[in-house]
């Protein structure tokens, strides 16, 4: 089994969970950072849209990239003719990864965003602006000021990016690449194997406990940054440097949101399913109530474990809540 299933599992899932995060990085951070510290026209309006990728499923944005991954078949199909099936088999690879590791990190740096963009928003902005008073630039104020500072911010969002690529299923079973999810499903589902599923899922779930707990041991007692007071006003940007936070804002943008939106809507319209709206409009309608249901019941259960390890004296009491916690990232 570990062979076989497991150990190319956790290898796929590492490349891909390193990749996302990589490049969830590169999208959310700079653009939380030209949100954060700099005044520009238009900021306000980039800041709403900048989290609206969350709102498309990584599965959808997969589908909607279909046609823009099969106009390089020709060319995969030229690197097989002079290059050989090896070679054509590991670029192929290679790219399948590439376009899977763009397609969640258009769809998941919102998490990186605003977990950023609240950490440049707080005190680092004063001593940002001290340390540009004593004579920094502004990269080695970023990079010596707001990033260290913001380092426990960043931690927290690129965890939530990565557990949402382990989570997911549709968009990388879609590209057929193996992920521990992937291989779950397949073990139990085509090969029929419950208790080497059952084995995986173990695995998984292990898994994404440790790294949790080296999510919570590295943070230690550093907390986000934050407090308002004493902020010195934003620093207004000239003709070059809106452009330039236009464009470092409006890339993951164009990436996430409007690209998949005017798929859809050009599918949408091109669609002669004219008697499907019924359909649409029921799932959307069930959707929709098993959402609202599903945030009021997390949102009640978040208040009652909040107001137990608040509250509460006994250690016993806090700890699990604490593990109640941990146990949810992991599940």
């Amino acid at each position: 089994m570990r062979a076989n299933l497991l150990w190319p599992a956790i290898r796929d899932t590492a490349i891909l969970v390193a990749g996302v995060c990589l490049f969830s990085g590169l999208l959310g951070v700079p653009a939380a950072w030209c949100i954060s510290t700099l005044q520009f026209r238009g900021r306000g309006l980039l800041s709403v849209l900048l989290v609206l990728p969350l709102a498309v499923p990584p599965y959808v944005a997969a589908f909607a990239s279909t046609e823009a991954r099969e106009a390089f078949i020709p060319t995969l199909a030229q690197i097989r003719q002079e290059m050989g099936v090896d070679a054509f088999l590991m670029i192929e690879l290679i790219h399948r990864f590439a376009w899977l590791i763009l397609i969640f990190s258009a769809v998941l740096y919102p998490y990186v965003f605003l977990a950023c963009r609240s950490a440049f928003s707080g005190s680092s902005r004063r001593l940002a602006e001290a340390s540009r008073a004593l004579g920094s630039g502004g990269w080695a104020t970023f990079r010596k000021i707001n990033l260290p500072l913001a380092r426990p911010a960043l931690v927290a969002g690129l965890f939530l990016v990565a557990m949402e690529v382990i989570n997911d299923y549709g968009a990388v079973h879609h590209l057929g690449i193996n992920t521990m999810t992937v291989t779950i499903f397949r073990t139990w589902f085509s090969l029929g194997e419950l208790e080497t599923a059952r084995r995986l899922a173990g695995w998984m779930l292990l898994g994404i406990f440790t790294l949790v707990l080296l999510e919570q041991w590295q943070r230690g007692r550093r907390g986000f940054v934050s407090g308002q007071e004493g902020i010195p006003p934003r620093p207004k940007c000239g003709v070059m440097g809106s452009i330039i936070c236009w464009l470092v804002c409006l890339i993951p943008v164009v990436l996430g949101l409007l690209v998949p939106l005017l798929i859809l809507v050009q599918w949408w319209r091109a669609s002669t399913m004219p008697d499907a709206a019924p359909e649409i409009f029921a799932a959307a309608r069930n959707s929709l109530f098993l959402g609202v249901g599903v945030t009021l019941a997390c949102l009640l259960l978040g208040l009652v474990i909040a107001g137990v390890a608040r509250f509460t004296k006994r250690r016993s009491d806090r700890l699990m809540a604490h593990g109640s916690g941990i146990a949810g990232y992991a599940s």
